[in-house]
């Protein structure tokens, strides 16, 4: 599902009425070409209600806590240091069960320990050069478990010095373990996200090998069906609609 899609669905009203999306249709051509594509769409039904049923279930739209239900503040624009301390707060603020699902939704391959795990997370952390955007750790018994992020909403990523951030995450702050091994065995992930994968961040992964390429709609759609409402809270669904429209 494209971006197209998620503009249908980030235009249902609160209330989630057929004919509010109806009315809609008929004086926005853009949400008339979201309908069509998710007319079009071969895992949705033909039929446009239960289309439209369809697809809030495709993205685990639950309730009017979800970001999609939100009313955005029409003035304010996250930029992308904004966005990462905003993760950074709010899953710190939430049940760990709230972070195992944020990396799940970023690294699914690795079997993230569900019990035991006390998860931290930390913005802007100072590497030798630059600052890593985010990282996401725990030590369990022996072992350290964890995730590092490049985040990137349009910016270059070519003054990013990749190396060093991989080099302060095996610090004694973190201690993560990055191998080239089977990815159902790793125990960390390094990650860069971004609106879509450009010639010059997959040039710069070709450089830099341990690192993965993740899409910001990818993660945000895996993080929203799989988060439990019991772990969500209505500040932070109303911050994740502002980080769905950075995209």
């Amino acid at each position: 599902m494209g971006r197209e899609v998620y503009q249908t669905v980030a235009a249902i009203a609160r209330e989630s009425r057929l004919d509010d999306i109806r009315s809609w249709m008929a004086i926005r051509p853009d949400i008339r070409h979201a309908a069509r594509t998710v007319q079009e769409c071969a895992a949705l039904a033909p039929d446009m209600d239960e289309g439209f049923i369809r697809l809030r279930e495709w993205f685990g739209v639950t309730g009017p806590d979800h970001p999609f239900a939100n009313d955005p503040e029409m003035w304010l624009t996250l930029t992308e240091t904004q966005v990462m301390a905003g993760f950074c707060h709010f899953l710190n603020a939430g049940p760990g069960e709230r972070v195992r699902t944020f990396l799940t939704a970023c690294a699914p391959r690795i079997a993230w320990p569900r019990e035991g795990a006390a998860w931290r997370v930390r913005a802007e952390v100072p590497a030798k050069c630059g600052r890593i955007d985010m990282i996401v750790w725990a030590q369990l018994g022996d072992q350290s478990w964890g995730l590092v992020i490049e985040a990137k909403f349009g910016a270059k990523i070519a003054r990013n010095p990749l190396p060093q951030y991989k080099r302060r995450a095996t610090e004694k702050d973190f201690n993560l373990v990055f191998d080239d091994g089977p990815r159902t065995e790793a125990r960390a992930a390094l990650l860069v996200v971004a609106p879509d994968l450009t010639d010059e961040i997959a040039g710069r992964l070709r450089q830099n090998r341990s690192w993965q390429f993740m899409s910001w709609f990818s993660l945000l759609s895996r993080f929203e069906r799989n988060l439990d409402p019991r772990d969500d809270d209505p500040a932070f669904a109303e911050f994740r609609k502002k980080a769905w429209e950075c995209l």
